[in-house]
């Protein structure tokens, strides 16, 4: 299809931060940042010399395993790919630059041999290079470890943007794996204006679709399996129902609404044939940490089908397509009922193995019975704990944890697990003996895993930065219908008690700061004018404190009293009221606000 998107473009420049010469006649410049692009070289030298440029994102002596420790770029992860450049000099004496542009490579470092005379730092220039991507969100808090993960997956995201959205920058790999992109793409949308690109690659699932519904693993399809893994097929739903939250675009909907119905009625045609207890798999949830082992993968897939057969009759709904609603609304019920016959393992008292991740994944597709809700949530709380604390899960259930997490009323916890700093987790990747990551690993342990598999820039795992708009700054965009500010409740000892966010919809501007003390929860919020007319409202929820709210004042004027259940008149503020969980629930116009509650 034709391109609809911005091109790919020169972005930014980098200078290195410092430079070392580990044996004679080689330097190592290292820009402190791992990104996608080039390096521009200025240099002299005879004619006929030559130079050479080899890009690397960590040094030989970082790697525990590594039987090289002479400080030269570690080059084993790069697979085939040789990420080299090499240049004849034409012998200009007053100098002369390097500077490829057919080519991209992915790296920190950049080690430079057999320069005539050696370039210095002011000689070197990395220039950062992706698909054009304004950032459009931000997010921040009074946590550094949150910060820097936000930090890793802007860098990460960037690096991986390529016209269409890729796994790694760096080996010979650099693929449009849909799984990837189906985990990434709220959260892409959340800090960067990439509707068009994300139109694009909308069609470029099309376009790589097979005539049974079939989506591959990769695309456009060029390694894994055609129809590819259902995780990973679900690209195509994911894809639409994501950009529909973020624009609201009816139209684009229907679109590519038979698309994705062939899609859902292609798996469950397969899974007609083999129920879901052997629903087919590629990859299950790849990569949880070692030691621990994946969940049972046919589950997986159970989860990913579940899914897909919801988003696609909330689509039809939206779309007014009603008797389809009516069709998958009721297939998401079977599917639900299926899944917990199947897979509920009563003596782990939740979902076959009873690991993280299977009861995580029942969870975020509601299949638990009202009357083992506690009896499964309490085996997964229980094995949390058991790893103080710590994830054990694949790509695909790190992607619910957090959301499941909140669901059930445990979102200090779910901060808790994002902002540990040992093994595994977020923070070890910038928190451990022997590199600091400035983008996402591949793996959880990458340094010591094997050299194929330990990309340092992978962007994957960049799920949680949706959590983090939707969840921890409460953004909801909501189809731009009823735009939704509610963060989500932060106990006494929470390890994130300020936030502050903002976001462009097509709207405009939805900005939120918020801090909790001992006396109250003040939350400020800046929320647009709406499409569907300027007495449209949004919703603002703010969250439970530790002891009940007495007074909420808006702008500085007390407008709710609950002790005496006395509501003052706003003419902005259309309703407010004190729901059955202590946080107090608003709808108002577009404006800006501050709102105060007090204990």
């Amino acid at each position: 299809s034709a391109q609809i998107m911005e091109p790919i473009r020169m972005i930014q420049e980098l200078k290195p931060v410092s430079v070392n010469t580990p044996v004679m006649n080689t330097q190592i410049f290292d820009f402190g940042q791992n990104f996608a692009g080039w390096v521009r070289l200025s240099i002299i030298g005879p004619r006929g010399s030559s130079v050479f440029l080899r890009y690397a994102e960590v040094i030989e002596h970082t790697q525990p395993n590594s039987m090289y420790q002479d400080g030269l770029v570690y080059i084993d992860n790069l697979r085939a790919a040789a990420q080299t450049d090499y240049y004849i000099l034409r012998g200009d004496p007053s100098g002369e630059i390097y500077e490829p542009r057919f080519t991209v490579h992915g790296f920190r470092y950049v080690e430079i041999l057999g320069a005539f005379v050696q370039p210095t730092l002011n000689n070197v220039t990395g220039v950062v290079v992706h698909s054009t991507a304004p950032q459009k969100g931000s997010f921040k808090t009074n946590n550094a470890i949150l910060n820097q993960i936000q930090k890793n997956i802007l860098w990460g995201q960037l690096s991986n943007l390529m016209s269409i959205p890729t796994d790694c920058p760096q080996r010979d790999e650099r693929k449009g794996w849909a799984g990837d992109a189906a985990l990434t793409i709220d959260e892409a949308l959340f800090n960067f204006q990439l509707i068009p690109f994300y139109h694009n690659w909308a069609q470029n699932i099309r376009d790589s679709q097979a005539p049974n519904g079939g989506v591959p693993d990769t695309i456009p399809w060029s390694f894994g399996t055609r129809p590819g893994d259902p995780s990973w097929g679900t690209v195509y739903p994911t894809t639409i129902y994501t950009l529909y939250d973020h624009t609201g675009d009816k139209a684009f909907v229907s679109d590519h609404y038979p698309y994705i119905k062939m899609w859902v009625d292609y798996l469950t045609s397969a899974v007609t044939k083999t129920g879901l207890g052997n629903m087919y798999y590629n990859y299950g949830d790849w990569v949880p940490p070692s030691p621990n082992n994946a969940t049972n993968s046919s589950l997986v897939s159970a989860t990913s089908y579940a899914l897909d057969v919801k988003h696609l009759a909330y689509l039809a709904q939206e779309i007014g397509l009603e008797q389809d609603y009516m069709k998958y609304s009721a297939l998401y019920q079977k599917i639900q009922k299926d899944f917990h016959q199947t897979f509920y393992n009563p003596e782990k008292n939740g979902y076959a193995e009873g690991y993280q991740s299977s009861n995580i994944f029942a969870l975020a597709i509601d299949a638990v019975p009202a009357d083992l809700m506690a009896n499964v949530t309490k085996s997964l709380l229980d094995n949390i704990a058991l790893n103080d604390n710590h994830l054990t899960t694949g790509i695909l259930s790190t992607r619910h944890l957090f959301d499941v997490l909140d669901k059930i009323g445990n979102h200090s916890l779910a901060l808790t697990i994002a902002t540990q700093t040992t093994y595994p987790s977020y923070g070890y990747m910038f928190n451990n003996p022997y590199e600091n990551a400035t983008t996402l690993w591949e793996l959880w342990d990458t340094p010591f895993d094997d050299p194929g598999m330990d990309s340092r820039n992978h962007i994957m795992f960049g799920s949680i930065g949706a959590w983090f708009y939707r969840s921890i700054a409460g953004i909801k965009p909501n189809a731009l219908k009823t735009i939704e500010i509610s963060p989500s409740p932060v106990g006494p000892n929470s390890p994130v008690n300020e936030v502050t966010a903002s976001y462009e919809s097509l709207m405009g501007t939805v900005s939120v700061h918020w801090k909790k003390t001992n006396r109250n929860f003040k939350l400020d919020v800046i929320l647009p004018h709406h499409s569907a007319g300027a007495m449209s409202p949004h919703l603002v929820i703010i969250p439970h404190h530790d002891t009940r709210y007495r007074i909420v004042s808006v702008n500085g004027e007390p407008i709710f009293d609950l002790l005496n259940s006395n509501v003052q008149q706003l003419k902005q503020v259309l309703s407010v009221a004190e729901r059955d969980d202590g946080s107090i629930e608003m709808f108002v116009l577009s404006g800006e606000y501050e709102i105060v509650a007090y204990v």
